[in-house]
């Protein structure tokens, strides 16, 4: 329940549903706890991730 509800209130799923109706939201709450459902963790959800980390530097500074 926490996790699909932080998916709903934080991140891009957030935004997208900020201005849907409710039949809308709660259509996505239960294809979010659907998808969630195969992917249980001890005490948490595990989903698989990537994540790009950038780092630059100015070589005139």
């Amino acid at each position: 329940d926490d996790a699909v509800k932080m998916t709903l209130e934080v991140g891009p799923l957030s935004r997208v549903l900020a201005d849907q109706p409710d039949d809308i939201r709660a259509r996505a709450s239960a294809a979010v706890r659907a998808a969630f459902a195969g992917l249980p963790g001890e005490r948490s959800v595990m989903i698989n991730g990537a994540a790009w980390i950038v780092m630059a530097r100015n070589p005139a500074s």
